[in-house]
């Protein structure tokens, strides 16, 4: 019902790459030159687009009447303009790895969604979307509930549908994301030969799906390296995942090459969000060496993958309170699974594991690129701190937090389901209070009705 209510609550499109997403999957679904893709959007995003496109994200109203434009992300009043504006944009997601596009395309081309369909299908679009999350969380509670217990998992699943992150709503390939990185770190948990081959297989995928998932790869093999198996045992575990991992990838990068010249495929896109290159110096002097920096660069990835970066006329839709309770959370929980180390050894490591490989990430981008010419990262901010784009360990913080949980709900002799309850009803009650504008929107599902 969550799922469903807060998909076609928000309007399209969202303001964390929805429309380029829905650009892409408009041109699998029509079947448009896979090697090299267009850069511009095609005919049918551009029509839907600006047929069907709200400006309340992205606006905001001072006095009811003057607008705060954000440079190229907003549209024109006027939809003539706004369809002319859209048909000179260059999708800067156009090279993005296929997998998610090719399943939601498939969706888009068998319900005939074309350049003139009505709003409805869209969110049609949207549903069929928001169901791979809706899969993971039932195998989610699955695999909890055959390995932790119904306790920890009926209390896990509370959290992890009450957490206000809403990328499950919208089109984007974090939603395959999070189930395929999940369930490979979790499989590794075991160093059965099935477990191994099937976690690098559901790694794979997630390459296959999103770029940046790269940095999460050799989670797998260090957690099997901290086991308690002998070194050959270790070894011929690692060589397992590491020989499947290394045949699933390849052909993305050679896919790759073949269509952009570069492995990676993040030239044109690099040029479009107009990032350069930092010299060292540059690095050096970074200002995320302050003080003042690294408390901003820590902040704010932990939020944007708890809490999303879905805003409202360019504000938060989450009070500033929740975030600091969000940060609290996660910090208690990692501190709680460093006490708990030997009881929880795997999810200790999986969680720290994440935390290092994403924050290494986060840093790399921060320092490589200049961000002097461009919206985000900007150059009074040149920080990359969009935890969302390695959306799957969410889980992870979410099971840390369950755990710390669990264990209060020990001490005290009170069952966690109602401490996890209760904290799910201030997540919700919080959630629909300051997203509850949406639902007045015009546009959106049920203002359409």
């Amino acid at each position: 019902m969550k799922l469903f209510f807060w998909s076609s609550i928000f309007p399209f499109y969202g303001n964390v790459d929805e429309k380029a997403h829905f650009d892409l999957i408009t041109k699998y679904g029509n079947g448009e030159k896979y090697l090299k893709i267009p850069l511009p959007y095609s005919k049918d995003a551009v029509d839907l687009i600006s047929n069907y496109q709200s400006d309340e994200y992205l606006r905001r109203v001072d006095s009811g009447t003057e607008y705060d434009l954000l440079l190229d992300f907003i549209y024109p009043p006027k939809q003539e303009d706004a369809r002319l504006f859209v048909q000179s944009l260059k999708n800067y997601q156009n090279n993005s790895p296929p997998l998610y596009y090719w399943i939601t395309g498939a969706y888009y081309w068998l319900a005939g969604i074309n350049s003139e369909s009505s709003i409805d299908a869209l969110y049609s679009l949207r549903w069929f979307s928001s169901g791979i999350s809706l899969l993971f969380f039932v195998c989610f509670v699955w695999f909890l509930k055959r390995n932790m217990g119904t306790t920890a998992a009926l209390s896990a699943s509370i959290l992890l549908l009450c957490f206000p992150q809403p990328v499950y709503y919208f089109l984007n390939n974090d939603v395959l994301s999070l189930p395929l990185i999940t369930f490979a770190i979790l499989l590794s948990w075991n160093s059965k030969r099935n477990h191994v081959i099937l976690s690098s297989i559901l790694m794979g995928l997630a390459v296959w799906n999103k770029l940046s998932n790269l940095a999460l790869v050799a989670i797998p093999p260090i957690i099997y390296l901290l086991s308690k198996e002998n070194k050959q045992q270790k070894f011929k575990t690692i060589f397992s995942y590491s020989i499947v991992l290394g045949i699933i990838i390849l052909p993305l990068f050679l896919w790759n090459y073949n269509s952009t010249g570069t492995f990676t495929a993040n030239a044109e896109k690099i040029s479009i969000l107009k990032w350069g290159e930092n010299s060292f110096e540059d690095m050096l002097n970074h200002p995320i060496r302050t003080w003042e920096g690294l408390k901003h660069f820590l902040w704010f990835p932990i939020l944007s993958l708890m809490r999303g970066e879905v805003t409202w006329r360019l504000y938060p839709i989450i009070p500033e309170w929740m975030d600091y309770l969000i940060v609290v959370l996660v910090i208690l929980s990692l501190l709680y699974l460093a006490w708990k180390r030997k009881s929880q050894a795997k999810l200790l490591q999986s969680t720290y594991l994440a935390t290092l490989f994403a924050f290494s990430f986060l840093t790399y981008l921060s320092l490589v690129f200049d961000y002097t010419e461009s919206v985000y990262p900007s150059a009074k901010y040149p920080f990359f701190t969009s935890g969302r784009i390695l959306i799957g360990i969410f889980p992870f913080f979410i099971l840390a937090i369950n755990e710390m949980i669990m264990g209060i709900g020990k001490k005290l002799n009170i069952s966690p389901i109602y401490f996890s309850i209760a904290l799910g009803l201030v997540f919700i009650i919080t959630e629909y209070h300051f997203r509850k504008m949406f639902i007045y929107s015009p546009i959106n599902f049920f203002g359409i009705l």
